[in-house]
């Protein structure tokens, strides 16, 4: 791609320079740009966006709700808060300046939906790990199976029991740690229980925001998931904020975790 295209498109993608190119219909040689990857490290935000200094203005009420019930987080009472509003409006902004706020030592986890991947369960949970856990493509197996074996033990979970279904989850192509045979929803049932029983011990450690962005565009096991998470949380020092340009299924009224309703309008 040219230049501009790669600006148009911010910070979600790697790029290498493939120098100058003369180009027909173009006087002058242009430089052309290989799309390396995607930046599964950077949410939409930040990613189509400059980094901008300029306050948020005429959300401040807004913003008070969310640190008000961020503050119920931290006392053990969980919450639900769901932003709902058409595209370009400024949510994801909102959300951003709340997260600001809330400082730097709170643990953060960003599930970025996508149109694209619609029908591939999980695949927030899947960019969000690969993150946590440090995983890149470049990684020899050995070097990722230990890098989850990590993970599982941080998280107070069996290695020998579950790093079979994260190899799975993860595409780690490890021929000892293969999954026996199970139907495809077998599978899906464990790896909800596996990453609620996960996100749940998280809790234990401090207060954990849970930022889940375009909600229109989840699949269905990432949303069975949430709907697991939400209502387990009643009592945890656990906060889902969510962002939808549609209303919200029925789902997500959980019973014990009313969530608070924020339009963005």
């Amino acid at each position: 791609m040219a230049p501009l295209t790669a600006r148009l498109a911010g910070r979600s993608f790697r790029y290498k320079s493939l120098g100058k190119r003369p180009l027909r219909g173009l006087a002058e040689p242009l430089e052309v740009l290989q799309v390396k990857g995607t930046r599964s490290s950077l949410n939409r935000f930040t990613a189509l966006r400059a980094r901008s200094t300029a306050p948020l203005v005429g959300r401040s009420e807004e913003v008070e709700l969310l640190l008000s019930r961020w503050r119920r987080t931290a006392d053990s009472e969980g919450q639900v808060v769901l932003l709902s509003g058409d595209a370009g409006i400024g949510k994801s902004r909102l959300v951003q300046s709340t997260r600001d706020r809330i400082g730097a030592e709170v643990a953060v986890l960003r599930y970025q939906c996508s149109p694209l991947h619609q029908d591939t369960a999980l695949f927030p949970v899947i960019q969000q790990l690969m993150k946590s856990i440090g995983l890149v493509s470049e990684q020899s197996i050995a070097d990722k199976l230990a890098k989850a074996r990590q993970w599982l033990q941080m998280g107070g979970l069996d290695v020998a029991e579950y790093l079979p279904l994260v190899c799975h989850l993860l595409q780690i192509k490890s021929p000892e740690h293969r999954l026996p045979d199970a139907a495809p929803h077998q599978i899906r049932d464990r790896l909800v229980a596996l990453l609620s029983t996960q996100f749940m011990n998280l809790t234990k450690f401090g207060p954990v925001l849970a930022i889940v962005e375009d909600v229109q565009w989840i699949d269905p096991t990432m949303e069975n998931l949430l709907i697991d998470v939400l209502g387990s949380i009643e009592h945890a020092q656990a906060m889902i904020l969510a962002t939808n340009r549609d209303a919200f299924s029925p789902r997500w009224h959980v019973a014990g975790t009313p969530p608070t309703f924020v339009s963005s309008g």
